[in-house]
């Protein structure tokens, strides 16, 4: 008997150290025992248990299965029969707070369940609490509250014929909403100003659209609005215009924050299923194309998805092939239009402007194909061989005398290029390739790349400072900023836009242009009029003391064979 009491001693002992909280039940669902384990799932005492029913507080188990646990059934034949094991079930702590146990049941004799069961409970609280975690930070944007990518797109696709039966609509509409600039405000203020602006453009959508269509994030400044109906696709079309329209209003109102005044525009893309896209992430590309074709026009635009877009893109992904072949088989040609002396009518410069012979297509404009290549990144090829071939052309024309050792070849770079991380590296290495003397490249930059990000550009401008090239401003006087810059970065020209000197005997014109020429000379800046094709135009730039030019009044664009001859 004796050691009957020391065996039973030590195996309760043994089961209060397991972790699984235990249950003794007798056949009329006394609990008869519980471990230490299972006193703590329950925040009560083993007193507080022991001698009540399974059935009644603080037990409250209830299955996922079955609902609440029936206490007109036997506990044991309930453990056994109505809980599918082992399944997640509700247990009620003292506390109040729900905690979720996995319930394994097991009959104290396997011949006669009647006689009762021994219940043995795993406490998986934690995991479920970081499963919905993980569930909340996939569903979720942290910042904003929003849905996120994976999120929204799962809403697509419920909402599109084939989904949930309960979602699914006859017509689904998402508008992709891209703030305009706001990497300029983000860079400008930083990273806390920038997400200020994006909890309060997340609000304002909300506002907005939230009681009419599921919000998303999509990006750090991009968001989706998802719209389903089951009207008429003209009125669906309508819904999506106006929704647009009250999204661009409301983002017009300046973000106050820390004292400053923000101002916001976004650029939004609609495409509804079914005419654009039969699937989810189809659809979402075809808002995004609506984006990117809408901003070919400016800023603050909104469109519509059409087959024209789509015909566009493949237009520009054969243009891109093409172009990419050119490059590689070095097809592509670099043309120079002489830049002269106004005093003295001596060449002593050229810009350098890329040309491509299509072979069944014959000559594609710039203006056609240098989009295309910013657009896919073949720009950096194309840059690469341009400053490739105006380095070896300018020590080839210096050893023959065709040039003088002062003069000097102006390479555009475009925005794209300009910001490119690898740029320096890249024109380095060429220059050193083909032995050119850096002080005879003049990198061309439009106004725009400083207005961007003025504070990165300056960084870039010293770069190239310190690499012994020159910069000039192209098309200066077509900006929409401020002047402050002209003083404190190292720029060496400012290239007179053209539709100022072909109005320069006319209305203001010629006012701007004399302005722009003092503001050159008290800046130590060489200035160079662009576009000339009259003698009066000449004759007015050589009276107000303008050092360079070019246009056609010079001549055209020549081939290096051509142009050397011009020289000549």
């Amino acid at each position: 008997m004796q050691a009957h009491s020391r065996t039973h001693a030590l195996s309760a002992s043994s089961m209060d150290a397991l972790r699984e909280g235990i249950v003794i039940i007798s056949a009329s669902g006394a609990i008869e025992w519980v471990n230490a384990s299972m006193c703590q799932m329950l925040g009560r005492s083993a007193d507080d248990v022991v001698g009540h029913s399974v059935h009644e507080p603080p037990w409250n188990l209830e299955s996922p299965s079955v609902g609440m646990l029936d206490a007109s059934e036997c506990p044991a034949a309930l453990a056994l029969r109505g809980i599918r094991q082992p399944e997640l079930t509700l247990l009620l702590h003292a506390a109040g707070a729900p905690r979720w146990v996995k319930v394994r049941t097991v009959a104290a004799d396997p011949f006669d369940p009647a006689r009762g069961v021994t219940m043995l409970v795993e406490d998986l609280s934690q995991l479920v609490e970081a499963q919905h975690g993980l569930e909340r930070a996939l569903n979720a944007d942290p910042l904003t509250g929003l849905a996120t990518r994976n999120r929204i797109l799962s809403l697509v696709e419920a909402s599109l014929p084939g989904g949930h039966p309960e979602t699914r609509a006859q017509r689904v509409g998402v508008l992709h909403v891209d703030l305009d600039g706001f990497r300029l405000i983000n860079d400008s203020f930083g990273s806390t100003v920038g997400d200020a602006v994006l909890v309060e453009v997340a609000s304002r959508l909300r506002s907005v659209a939230g009681h009419v269509a599921e919000v998303g994030r999509m990006g750090v400044d991009e968001f989706l609005v998802l719209v389903t109906t089951d009207d008429p696709s003209l009125a669906f079309d309508a819904t999506l215009c106006e929704l647009a329209d009250e999204i661009r209003r409301s983002l017009a109102v300046p973000v106050r924050h820390d004292g400053m005044e923000l101002h916001l525009t976004a650029s939004l893309g609609a495409a509804r299923a079914p005419e654009d896209a039969s699937d989810g992430p189809e659809l979402l590309a075809a808002a995004d194309r609506a984006v990117r074709a809408g901003r070919q026009s400016g800023r603050n635009q909104f469109r519509f998805h059409d087959v024209t877009i789509d015909i566009r893109n493949q237009d520009r992904i054969n243009l891109d092939r093409s172009l990419r072949l050119a490059t590689a088989r070095r097809e592509l040609e670099v043309y120079y239009q002489p830049i002269v002396q106004v005093a003295s009518g001596r060449v002593c410069g050229a810009e350098a402007l890329v040309r491509w012979h299509h072979p069944q297509r014959g000559p594609v404009p710039p203006g056609e194909f240098i989009p295309t290549a910013e657009t896919t990144g073949t720009i950096g090829a194309i840059s690469d061989f341009v400053l490739e071939t105006v380095g070896n052309d300018i020590r080839g024309w210096t050893e023959r005398g065709v040039m003088s050792h002062d003069s000097r070849i102006s390479v555009n770079i475009s925005a794209s290029e300009f910001n490119r991380p690898d740029l320096l590296d890249r024109m380095d290495r060429i220059l050193r390739a083909t032995g050119t003397d850096p002080s005879r490249i003049e990198l061309e930059i439009t106004e725009s790349v400083l207005l961007d990000d003025l504070s990165g550009a300056a960084k870039r401008l010293e770069e190239i400072d310190r690499l012994g090239m020159r910069v000039a401003i192209d098309d200066f006087g077509t900006g929409y900023s401020s002047l402050s810059y002209l003083h404190e970065l190292p720029l060496h020209t400012l290239k007179i836009d053209r539709r100022f000197i072909t109005e320069v005997s006319r209305g203001r014109a010629g006012a701007v242009t004399r302005t722009i020429l003092d503001l050159a000379r008290n800046l130590g800046f060489t200035a160079v009029a662009e576009g000339l094709e009259h003698d009066h135009q000449l004759e007015f730039l050589a009276r107000n003391g303008c050092e360079l030019a070019q246009g056609f009044l010079f001549a055209p664009p020549l081939p290096r064979e051509s142009f050397e001859q011009h020289v000549a």
